[in-house]
């Protein structure tokens, strides 16, 4: 007989908050608004659930076994500190990881099964409603808009979350409980099950999510063949055969919605893109993972350091990925959470990672085909459909890092392993007070170090918009009072000194920048921004030898980013060297149309044109033409795009301009 754990009140309770409410939880006082904020509502629901648990609890040997792996993955994690350069988040992402197997525990010593089942999956089927009834209302605001075009449009549809992928993931999430329900709970919620069915497969239709599309083909596959190599059927087959139909005009219907909103162009397109490697989302995710390879290799035992992947793979340049032309992008992420934990925690570790997942997968293949209990044979159908589901995600984006994702999945972990003791005959019964008191003592540290995170994170957010508003002296004294080692780099890859130190620069407090920025590249010394801006500091400062190196530096990192590039100009320009401004000028891209590369492309190309040693041959005409040609604009335009594409000197260009005059004598 199981052991009961907590009050039963505290039980529906604390499953109501952790599906209903934690996973929507946001603020607009941070860049990230809901990751920080979740994780101190997760530290504080934990720590309140382990005050209330009981003295003892039934475990089994699996149970013992996937904890001392799961810790040890949280544990080898933590030795990543000794060698990370921002040990605050670091420390944030070891809690996180460390906060999830408290959930684990706390769920698995729930004391009914059934009645943490029928809870658990009620409440995520409802979910999947308040997930999808606020995008079908923003998918309808969008649909009065003359230019609404299926899937470019759909980005704008992001429901409760703060991207539309995330959306479509968690809606694939809430199916399989929504399908339970809909085949073992009674009418009302069989009404609901189905309602959440058919709106979530309609939304992730027009969502055009592939990773979503292609969880749901995994999940549909590998369930159904656990359903049909039974001899028994465990769904009734009047309702499976409803659902199938259900579920076919839903995709059909999102596909006919899909089809009258598309633009032949953009669906095609998008189509195509799925499958071309040398095209949009596709080749970036194979150029980030190219570079994720490479800093594998860079150190594949220990790895670069936790939380550091955002930093370090800025070092191999922009060329390839979608921050090529929009310098603003920075990547947070891999979009493979495998190969994120191999590059930051090495090898070994993303070996146990993955372990995890296939011991889990293992443990409920031998429980499915072990039962004979038709419910709870059902349940484990939903166990492995959401395992599976994270598995194609963490394949493709980043789970890892979302709330709402490892939510469901270590409730369902959970839920298996409370099967599983109940079913097992090795199960004993264990003291629990020593285990509370210490769970406690770290809850407690983990929700303050979440308070004094959330704090700074506010405090960066807010030296971010006070820069904006050019209260440069506002901002200077947020980022003091934020400077800590627990926050030193914001969710753009952008050190906090950095907003200090361009607020000094636009104060003309050359030397308070200057130890600002300096400050800033020892945590990320290869932003472009920050190594741009460092330049145009040292500049100001009369070391121009430092400033040229950080400008290279920056160009080198970011080939395209043009405004390293017209500094860079300038410094050689004034000093003398006309040949490397122009060398440099020439790399900048054709279609650049900015005032200021305007200027910069005029200013060289006058000081070249009026040149004593290129004139010696030239009549008076020759040279009042050359001076006149600069005012006709379209010609400039013309000229400018002749220089690039053909890589022309100096004299080249003398040449080619004389072309036009009529009155001038070819040379």
């Amino acid at each position: 007989m199981f052991i009961s754990k907590y009050p039963k009140f505290f039980e529906r309770f604390i499953l109501l908050v952790l599906i209903l409410l934690l996973p929507i939880l946001s603020s607009n006082k941070t860049q990230d608004p809901s990751l920080t904020l979740q994780f101190i509502s997760l530290a504080i629901i934990l720590f309140c659930s382990f005050i209330l648990l009981k003295k003892e609890a039934c475990i089994n040997k699996k149970f013992i076994l996937f904890s001392a792996f799961y810790l040890t993955f949280v544990l080898m994690s933590g030795f990543s500190f000794f060698y990370t350069n921002d040990i605050g988040k670091a420390i944030f992402i070891s809690s996180k990881s460390l906060l999830l197997w408290f959930l684990f525990v706390s769920i698995t010593f729930i004391s009914n099964s059934f009645d943490l089942f029928k809870t658990v999956s009620r409440s995520f089927a409802f979910l999947g409603l308040v997930i999808v009834v606020p995008a079908f209302y923003e998918f309808f605001e969008l649909l009065h808009s003359d230019n609404f075009v299926i899937p470019l449009s759909t980005y704008s549809i992001n429901s409760i979350f703060s991207h539309r992928n995330l959306l479509a993931q968690s809606a694939v999430l809430t199916l399989p409980f929504s399908c339970y329900v809909f085949f073992k709970d009674g009418k009302p919620w069989r009404l609901l099950g189905a309602t959440s069915i058919v709106l979530s497969l309609l939304l992730i239709v027009i969502l055009s999510n592939r990773g979503a599309w292609l969880s749901l083909l995994v999940i549909c596959i590998s369930t159904l063949s656990m359903v049909f190599v039974k001899k028994k059927a465990i769904l009734a087959t009047k309702r499976l055969s409803f659902l199938v139909s259900l579920s076919f005009l839903s995709v059909l219907l999102g596909y006919g919605v899909m089809m009258k909103y598309s633009e032949d162009s953009s669906f095609t397109t998008h189509a195509v893109e799925s499958f071309d490697t040398h095209k949009g989302s596709t080749k970036d995710r194979l150029e980030l993972w190219k570079r994720t390879y490479a800093l594998i290799k860079e150190s594949p035992v220990y790895g670069v350091g936790l939380g550091q992947w955002n930093i370090e793979m800025l070092k191999y340049n922009n060329i390839g990925i979608a921050s090529e032309d929009d310098n603003t992008i920075f990547y947070q992420r891999p979009h493979n959470d495998f190969l994120w934990v191999a590059s930051e925690q090495g090898i070994p570790v993303a070996i146990l990672y993955l372990f995890l997942f296939v011991a889990m997968l293992v443990f409920m293949l031998k429980l499915y085909f072990k039962l004979t209990d038709s419910k709870l044979k059902s349940q484990l159908l939903v166990y492995v459909a959401i395992t599976l589901a994270y598995l194609v995600f963490a394949n493709l984006s980043f789970p890892k890092e979302r709330f709402i994702h490892n939510i469901v999945l270590m409730i369902c972990w959970a839920s298996f392993f409370r099967t599983n003791i109940q079913e097992a005959d090795n199960t004993k019964v264990i003291n629990l007070t020593r285990f509370k008191v210490v769970s406690i003592i770290v809850l407690l540290g983990v929700v303050i170090f979440g308070l004094k995170r959330y704090s700074y994170e506010k405090a960066a957010f807010k030296a971010s918009v006070l820069m904006n508003q050019s209260d440069y002296e506002g901002c200077i004294r947020t980022v003091k009072k934020a400077d800590s080692y627990l926050y030193k780099v914001d969710a753009t890859s952008t050190p906090l000194a950095w907003y200090a130190a361009l607020s000094a620069y636009k104060l003309k407090e050359y030397r308070m920048a200057e130890k600002y920025f300096e400050r800033a590249l020892e945590f990320n010394p290869y932003h472009t921004y920050v190594l741009n801006d460092y330049a145009s500091t040292l500049m100001a400062l009369g070391k121009k030898d430092k400033a040229q190196i950080a400008y290279e530096k920056a160009i080198r990192l970011s080939p395209n980013f043009l405004d390293p590039k017209l500094n860079i100009i300038a410094l050689y320009f004034n000093s003398g060297n006309i040949d490397r401004a122009f060398s440099i000028l020439k790399t900048i891209s054709v279609e650049e149309t900015s005032a200021r590369y305007q200027k910069t492309f005029r200013v060289v190309l006058g000081k070249i044109i009026n040149n004593e040693s290129l004139k010696d041959n030239l009549t008076t005409t020759d040279v009042l033409f050359l001076n006149k040609c600069f005012s006709d604009a379209v010609f400039f335009k013309e000229l400018v795009k002749t220089i690039i594409e053909r890589d022309l000197a100096p004299n080249e260009i003398i040449d080619h301009i004389l072309k036009f005059n009529n009155n001038s004598k070819p040379i």
